[in-house]
């Protein structure tokens, strides 16, 4: 097994979400809308990579610099980790430990002394205990859902949590906010879903779309001040309990 992993450029840079292609959104506008951000803001430092085994697409990882306003971090000598993507054919094969650890050995070669990430609910592609295993260790947070996490190469390092300084998400009466994640097309593409099925199935439910970056620093849904955890493979689990919530007048 021939594994490849490979800096991304403009040229190259669509295969920085690999993820599209197995869920059938290669080229869909989620895909494209991400794309576009990241040829937008290759002047930020951003760092992306595409995975191949065996001359196959297979994954892909998502870095940027730790400074407002992409980074829920700031540190002056980090990066965060956005996103590290296997396809789940190639997965259970400890690759993802092994891709974790050149992107660790590459950063550092650019200068970087600590490596943040997040871990939202229970994503399935940047799940928390992954990052335990591979020595990370967790930071605390005023979030009871978004779990930053961290590895130090450098035992003086100092960074500041920016996400504990926002405001608190406030909606309106009855009123459905989606944050959208300019980075995430897998992400985006499930809300859009969501965005469709609560305005099928409520007429009293008003649905508010907003960039990510507007409000907050992590993307998310909102029902009358609540944050919800979505499974879209658990529809009607998420129309019930927004059902529940509706305020009667």
């Amino acid at each position: 097994m021939e594994i490849k992993i490979f800096k991304l450029n403009r040229d190259n840079l669509g295969l920085a979400y690999s993820c599209t292609k197995e869920k059938n959104l290669w080229g869909s506008f989620s895909h494209q809308k991400s794309v576009d951000f990241l040829l937008k803001n290759l002047d930020y430092k951003i760092y992306a990579y595409g995975i191949t085994i065996d001359g196959n697409l297979a994954g892909h990882v998502i870095l940027f610099d730790t400074k407002k306003p992409l980074s829920l971090i700031e540190s002056k000598d980090g990066v965060f980790l956005n996103c590290i993507y296997i396809l789940e054919s190639f997965r259970n094969q400890k690759l993802g430990s092994m891709i974790l650890k050149h992107i660790e050995n590459q950063i550092k070669e650019e200068g970087k002394k600590i490596i943040f990430t997040h871990s939202i609910g229970e994503n399935e592609w940047m799940n928390k205990n992954f990052f335990l295993k591979n020595g990370f260790v967790e930071a605390p947070t005023e979030d009871d859902l978004l779990k930053i996490l961290y590895k130090s190469f450098d035992k003086e390092i100092s960074f500041r949590i920016v996400s504990n300084e926002k405001n608190r998400v406030q909606t309106k009466t009855n009123q459905l906010l989606i944050i959208y994640n300019p980075l995430c097309p897998l992400e985006n593409a499930k809300l859009e879903h969501l965005k469709d099925l609560v305005k099928k199935e409520f007429d009293e439910v008003d649905v508010e779309e907003v960039h990510s970056l507007d409000k907050t620093l992590s993307s998310g849904i909102f029902f009358n001040n609540i944050p919800l955890l979505y499974n879209e493979r658990k529809d009607n689990e998420i129309l019930e309990i927004i059902r529940s919530l509706i305020i009667k007048f």
